[in-house]
C-alpha cells in the first residue's frame, strides 16, 4: 500500500513539473512570471525526489531521477537564459 502511494505521488509530482514547464515554455517564456513559476515548481520537484528515493528497485529509481531532474534542470535553465537574453535585447529566435 505504501509503495503504491509513493508511486502515485511520484507520478503526480512529475506530471505537475512537466506540465508546468510546458506551460512556462509556451505561455510565459521570457517573462518574469515564468521565472517565478519555475521557481515555484521546486516544491513538487522535492516531493517527487522524496518519493523516488523510497523506490526499492535501483534501476527504476535512477531512471526516474535522471529523467525528471535532467529534463527539469534543462528546461528551467533554458527559461532563465531566454528571459535574460530578452532583457538585454538579444533576439534568441529569429523569424
Amino acid at each position: 500500500m505504501k509503495r503504491a502511494l509513493n508511486l502515485v505521488v511520484l507520478f503526480l509530482s512529475m506530471l505537475a513539473c512537466v506540465s508546468g514547464l510546458f506551460y512556462i515554455h509556451i505561455y510565459l517564456s521570457g517573462e518574469i512570471e515564468g521565472i517565478i513559476f519555475a521557481l515555484g515548481l521546486g516544491f513538487p520537484g522535492l516531493i517527487g525526489f522524496y518519493c523516488s528515493t523510497k523506490i526499492k528497485k535501483t534501476k527504476l529509481k535512477w531512471l526516474l531521477l535522471g529523467l525528471n531532474y535532467l529534463f527539469a534542470t534543462y528546461s528551467t535553465v533554458l527559461i532563465i537564459v531566454i528571459y535574460w537574453l530578452q532583457v538585454f535585447g538579444i533576439e534568441f529566435f529569429t523569424s
